[in-house]
């Protein structure tokens, strides 16, 4: 069977043909420059450690008030320690997986770090606000501009970004956010002789008069850490007992099948750890919980 069309609709059918194209170009170029731009991929690690979570954990945090005043925007600052072990990394990991599906208008950015002791090296501040940078950008591409001034200006040179064009770039990326919610997990792994924690936060902290920003951070109980947020919110992590019951339940399966099969000693067990934990929940198959 064969199909005619009139010139005009050939016309169109083309047209179409071609826009998909240069759309095509447009994403495989923006993918480049933020390539380009930081090649962290936090957004990577977010989905394996959420991906952890026993569901309902974490919920103690965010009905807190601590977190609802930080969220609603009457403090812009929130600083969360806890000792080894007491769940920073998986809170922080709920608390961006929360912003990310409860945050709805395209005019609010989210963005995020995960601090690492063993990237240490690459984590300077230049790469951390780099990687805040590229992931505004990738939620919004209408505010691209400024990392694309960026690249086109140092590829041709084959130079890098300083640390004040990163700056000035997420300044004017910002502007076209109408607010913002930046969490630094592990502030404490990213403390060095080069002073990237301070240096970060000094930056972070420089965004926050000209821009709605509002900057939560974890970090075990550093004396040096802790100065920078006196006077500050604060919200200590502590894995709830909730949290531990409800974590245990969900590992039964791990346990012998005499144990399964008898809820009693699963209850004993259950009471058990609970107790002995106090307030540390570290998980059975070794992954890391900050």
């Amino acid at each position: 069977m064969l199909i005619y069309f009139s010139s005009s609709e050939l016309s169109q059918e083309i047209q179409k043909s071609v826009d998909v194209v240069q759309q095509q170009q447009k994403s495989d170029q923006h993918d480049k420059v933020l390539d380009w731009l930081s090649p962290t991929d936090f957004p990577a690690q977010q989905f394996d450690l959420i991906s952890r979570r026993q569901e309902g954990t974490g919920l103690w945090f965010l009905n807190s008030a601590e977190y609802t005043n930080w969220l609603q925007g009457s403090i812009k600052t929130l600083f969360c320690p806890g000792i080894p072990g007491a769940g920073k990394t998986m809170i922080a990991a709920i608390t961006i997986d929360h912003l990310l599906t409860t945050i709805r208008c395209k005019d609010v950015g989210v963005a995020y770090l995960y601090c690492n002791y063993k990237m240490r090296a690459d984590q300077t501040t230049t790469g951390l606000l780099a990687a805040i940078l590229k992931q505004l950008v990738h939620g919004r591409p209408s505010a691209a501009e400024p990392v694309m001034r960026l690249f086109n200006q140092h590829t041709t040179k084959q130079t890098r970004p300083s640390l004040e064009e990163i700056f000035d770039s997420l300044q004017s990326v910002l502007s076209d956010y109408t607010s913002t919610y930046i969490v630094v997990d592990a502030l404490d792994e990213c403390t060095d002789k080069e002073g990237t924690c301070s240096q970060l936060l000094h930056r972070l902290r420089s965004l926050q008069p000209n821009a709605d920003v509002h900057l939560m951070a974890t970090s075990r109980f550093i004396p040096e850490i802790e100065k920078k947020f006196e006077l500050m919110p604060r919200l200590e992590i502590r894995a709830s007992d909730e949290d531990i019951e409800r974590f245990v339940r969900g590992q039964m399966h791990r346990l012998a099948g005499c144990v399964q099969r008898n809820e009693t000693l699963q209850d004993l067990v259950q009471q058990k750890l609970v107790k002995a934990v106090d307030g540390m929940l570290v998980y059975c198959d070794n992954s890391k919980l900050h």
